[in-house]
């Protein structure tokens, strides 16, 4: 075993997280116990307490956020970009997590997991590892290796299938409302609103992170789909801060203790989202306040 040789060498082993702590695949040596030098870096703090309380072995847990990638030049000046509004993500339809889940499940669980993520999409608030505790783990019933790793295998599914609805239903009331939505990365032909004239697909396949960051530059707003971090933060948004871009998010509590709302971020509500194209609009044209906001959030972010 790797973490074998590590304690021998007396190395310090630092696993840095970008996603939750239940994608296994993800986050290796969380189940090995005898490991004498292991930190785990979290961008998220309910993560933090996720791993405190089921893997206690793991005696060196930190919450730390994303960083952002700084740019060599001077951002472009707002009014020069060439995008108004810019999405970089992926696309997947929801629906192939929920076949998979429906495949590998026993139907009582399908209906569990399915009836959590209803909850998780009505509640945005909630987070899906907070969800699945409660209902999964409540009160002190005895935790086993076993029963962590059946919970982890369909927190991973429903995280994705969440993940997807909601970047779907952000992405959809952009383009319902209007406004033009310039999308960089995969998929998005499969979306539903693809036909919509207001949805500009930039590219078909993933594409490099310099590449990503040299569109992000030429935008005026760059919009973020928090991944239900709802303790923590995300890379799109420190990045649209350090090319001058209005970063257009859900908050988080990270986010809403460190950057006020139309100071040097832009926040709208997962539970109004049919507000989101006004919000849009209203930055578009007030181009002082909105260049006003990327000061700030570039001098934040910096």
């Amino acid at each position: 075993e790797m973490w074998q040789l590590w304690n021998q060498l007396g190395a310090l082993v630092v696993n840095i997280l970008m996603d939750p702590p239940f994608h296994m695949d993800l986050c290796p040596y969380l189940e090995s116990p005898a490991m004498e030098q292991y930190l785990l870096l979290c961008p998220d703090g309910n993560h933090v307490d996720y791993v405190k309380r089921y893997y206690p072995q793991v005696k060196h847990v930190e919450f730390m956020p994303h960083g952002g990638t700084p740019v060599e030049k001077m951002p472009i000046p707002w009014k020069e970009k060439r995008l108004d509004l810019l999405f970089s993500g992926t696309y997947t339809r929801p629906e192939g997590f929920l076949d998979v889940m429906r495949q590998t499940m026993e139907p009582e669980d399908f209906r569990l997991y399915t009836g959590l993520g209803e909850r998780i999409l009505q509640e945005p608030h909630l987070s899906v590892d907070q969800v699945v505790a409660e209902t999964l783990f409540p009160g002190n019933r005895p935790l086993t290796p076993g029963r962590v790793q059946k919970a982890v295998t369909g927190m991973s599914l429903l995280d994705g299938w969440v993940r997807m609805v909601r970047r779907e239903r952000v992405v959809t009331a952009l383009v319902a409302g209007g406004v033009d939505l310039h999308v960089l990365g995969d998929g998005w032909q499969n979306c539903p609103c693809a036909d919509s004239p207001h949805l500009h697909t930039l590219s078909r396949e993933r594409i490099p992170l310099g590449d990503t960051l040299a569109w992000m530059e030429n935008a005026r707003t760059c919009l973020n789909v928090m991944p239900w971090f709802k303790a923590g933060s995300h890379d799109r948004v420190f990045n649209a801060m350090l090319r001058a871009s209005v970063a257009l998010t859900d908050p988080s509590s990270f986010f809403q203790k460190y950057f006020r709302d139309r100071e040097s971020i832009v926040y709208y509500s997962l539970e109004e989202l049919e507000k989101l194209p006004e919000i849009v609009r209203g930055l578009m044209a007030h181009p002082d306040q909105a260049e006003a906001i990327t000061r700030s959030g570039y001098e934040k972010a910096a």
